[in-house]
């Protein structure tokens, strides 16, 4: 036995040793991708490895226009789409931020009402409306955007999409960016409603590719003819230097085909694969039945406008909804 203690106590030494030792930690490999498309209040959490945290912040959309109902022999026009929210680009080292940051994404404005009771004629459309939420914000807490600020407002809301009238109503404006001191993009324009087919959304290149845009709504011409609606614009983003993890989203929204009974109904907005998504089909006008409706807007793209009707015969067509904020948060 005492020859044996010596290696008992080698072993038990060898024991303690081994026991104290901290256990690896597995972390998630850099980059982390985080993204959010759905309004709400969230809580993002910094990894202790980054270094840098890049943000793509994007601003609720806003509702597009409904269509006109209006008499045989006179223009009936379609609703204009809602105009997309601010889209704002910021790069900024991880000692800006705490270990945990609040997000807040607002709601997309809602489209116009679609002269939902059947038998009111000679109706203007109703006009789309904003996010009725407050800007959409990040804190970052030791980041002062002036001598005070550590919410850092990044967006605001587009402008709702006209109503149509005899005429068809305006697409809505975009969004301008509240304190993003770095990279502020103007997102795209809204397409606005017409007395026969509506306008396809456009977009606008600011060195970078920005939100894609909704289509105006089809009207009836004061001659009959039924309009289909403008069709939303898909903006590929693959295009950006150094952030590869940005992809081309998927195909534009298509527009509402006229002629149909109800009108045809504009596409929603689709996500793209990592955030940005396309802009929403505009409704057709139509005059054998039911306008159709806008498409709704997906991450800061505005809805779409819905389509105009004839008297006694269908409902305008109602804006579609804006989508809501969204934000994506790469930390390398």
């Amino acid at each position: 036995m005492k020859r044996l203690r010596p290696f008992l106590l080698v072993v038990l030494a060898l024991a303690v040793f081994y026991t104290a030792r901290p256990v690896p930690t597995t972390r998630a490999a850099l980059p982390i991708v985080t993204r959010h498309t759905s309004a709400g209040t969230y809580t993002w959490a910094k990894d202790p490895n980054a270094t840098l945290v890049e943000i793509w912040f994007i601003g609720p959309g806003a509702g597009g226009g409904a269509g006109r109902r209006g008499a045989a022999a006179t223009n009936r026009g379609g609703g204009g789409a809602g105009g997309n929210g601010a889209i704002c680009h910021v790069i900024l080292p991880a000692s800006a931020f705490s270990s945990r940051e609040t997000i807040f994404l607002g709601r997309g404005g809602l489209g116009g009402n679609g002269n939902s009771v059947a038998g009111v004629n000679d109706t203007n459309g109703v006009a789309g409306d904003a996010s009725a939420d407050a800007a959409s914000f990040m804190t970052i807490s030791n980041f002062l955007v002036g001598a005070t600020t550590s919410q850092f407002k990044v967006n605001n809301a587009g402008a709702g999409g006209g109503g149509g009238t005899t005429s068809g109503g305006a697409g809505g404006t975009h969004g301008t960016a509240l304190t993003c001191s770095f990279s502020s993009v103007n997102t795209g324009t809204a397409g606005a409603g017409g007395t026969a087919a509506g306008v396809a959304g456009g977009n606008t290149t600011l060195g970078h590719d920005a939100v894609g845009s909704s289509g105006g709504a089809g009207g009836i011409s004061s001659g009959g003819t039924q309009g289909p609606g403008g069709n939303g614009i898909s903006v590929p983003l693959s295009a950006i230097a150094g952030t590869p993890w940005l992809v081309v989203p998927g195909s534009a929204a298509v527009a509402g085909l006229a002629g149909t009974s109800p009108g045809g109904n504009g596409g929603d907005a689709a996500l793209g694969p990592i955030l940005f998504g396309t802009g929403a089909g505009g409704g057709a006008g139509s005059s054998v039945g039911d306008a159709g409706r806008g498409g709704n807007g997906i991450c800061g793209s505005g809805g779409g406008g819905g389509g105009g009707s004839l008297n006694d015969v269908g409902r305008a067509g109602k804006g579609g909804d804006g989508g809501s904020a969204c934000i994506m948060i790469v930390q390398r």
